[in-house]
Parts: structure tokens; C-alpha cells; sequence
């Protein structure tokens, strides 16, 4: 059965995290997750919409495949999410 989970307000306590902290929990569990952040940042020095590089950086990023699933960033994220352990998805 589903079961209804409280809205998580990570965003809104912590405007200034960087991208590199908001996925140091991750780094241990998805090897190439640091080449990826530098890559996507590299790509998206200059946004061209409103957004910071960060901001940039974390939806490419979010949107990236790999070769399995399990590397993936999307995938590690839902994957928390799904579990229900907010301590799983805090920076």
C-alpha cells in the first residue's frame, strides 16, 4: 500500500548549500558522482535561464544516466525518498 509521507523542507533551511555538500552523502555510494558534479558544473558556468550554476548543475545531473541504474543519481535519490527515512535524504 502507499503511504503518505510529509512534505521534506531540506530546500528552504538551507538556501546557500552547495552542490558538492547537498551529495556528499551520496559520494561513498555512487563511484563516479564527484567526476559528474564537476563535469555538469564545468557545463553550466553560465546559465542562461535565472538559475545559479549550482542550480544548473543539480538538474543536469539529476536528469544524467548511467550505465546502471544503481549509479544513477535519480535513482539513488527515489530510491530514498521511497524508504520514507528522512535522515536518508538530509545534506
Amino acid at each position: 500500500p502507499l503511504t503518505y509521507l510529509l512534505p521534506i523542507c531540506i530546500v528552504d533551511q538551507n538556501p546557500s548549500i552547495t552542490l558538492e555538500k547537498a551529495l556528499e552523502p551520496l559520494i561513498s555510494t555512487l563511484p563516479n558522482l564527484q567526476k559528474y558534479i564537476s563535469t555538469t558544473k564545468q557545463r553550466c558556468k553560465n546559465p542562461a535561464d535565472e538559475l545559479t550554476q549550482d542550480e544548473s548543475a543539480s538538474i543536469m545531473l539529476y536528469s544524467m544516466d548511467s550505465q546502471t541504474m544503481e549509479q544513477c543519481l535519480y535513482y539513488a535519490r527515489n530510491s530514498a525518498l521511497r524508504s520514507g527515512d528522512k535522515h536518508k535524504l538530509k545534506p
